[in-house]
Formats: structure tokens, sequence, C-alpha cells
């Protein structure tokens, strides 16, 4: 897990980095998890492995995030470098009982993402946790149900 320890977002698309009131995501106080750009701006623009809008993974989407015995559901709410897999923010770290802060932070174990699609996978409004928690529980237990 790498860590997202900005204050703010920092994305392209205003609707991925902002909340319902339009405030901007706080890496501090919200978990939420990051995904390499579609594009690879760095390159010309070329496209990257993954496209997370060809897979309709929608900003604001409910992610499962599980490392250890513990799970965190966070949002989709900042794109990161083609380059770079597996960030999310402080609070999603610490929510995991891995160290938040930002110079010394993260791990190397391994950290699972299960993140759910479509328009259904977003709570309302994007920046309560307890919305997205419950929302996640949710989800989950249809995927079990449905396998």
């Amino acid at each position: 897990l790498l860590l997202d320890a900005q204050k703010k977002t920092l994305v392209r698309f205003a609707e991925i980095s902002k909340t319902s009131t339009g405030k901007y995501f706080d890496a501090v106080a919200v978990p939420y998890y990051v995904i390499p750009n579609a594009t690879d701006d760095f390159n010309g623009g070329a496209q990257t492995r993954f496209n997370y809008m060809k897979n309709n993974i929608m900003p604001g989407a409910v992610a499962a995030i599980i490392y250890q015995n513990r799970v965190v559901y966070a949002v989709f709410a900042d794109e990161g470098s083609a380059n770079t897999i597996g960030a999310a923010s402080v609070a999603t770290a610490r929510a995991l009982g891995i160290n938040g802060d930002p110079n010394t932070g993260g791990t190397d174990g391994l950290v699972y993402y299960v993140a759910f699609t479509g328009r259904a996978a977003v709570p309302s409004p994007v920046e309560d946790h307890n919305a997205a928690s419950a929302l996640g529980q949710q989800l989950v237990r249809a995927l079990l149900n449905a396998n």
C-alpha cells in the first residue's frame, strides 16, 4: 500500500476528486483509494494496462480493501501515476492497521482491492464513510451470494 498523503486530491476530472459538497477529499479523514490514470500523461497519452472507465469503475465507487485480517470500505477518489498501483489515503492505511505516516508509512505486504462497478456502487453522499461501509457490505454479500 502506497500512501496518498496530500491534503486534497489532484486529478484531471473534478467529479472524481470532489465530494458531494464540492470540496476535495481529505486524505487524513476519508478512506479512499487511487487508480492509475487511464492514459499515461507522461508518455503522450498512451493507454495504460488498465482503464477504469472502460471497466465501469465510476468516480466514488466503493472497494473492499483487505490487509491481513482487516477490511475497510473506501471510495475511488483520486487518479495516480500510470506506473503506480496500490495507493490509498492515510485514513485507509490507518483503518487497515498500516502505518499512515506519509514519509515512513505504507507496507510491502499484500493488500487486496475488490472494486465494485456501476453507479450502484457509489454511496451517497460519497464522502460519508458510514454510507460507503454499508454499501460495501451489501455489495460483498451480493457478490458472495452470486458465487
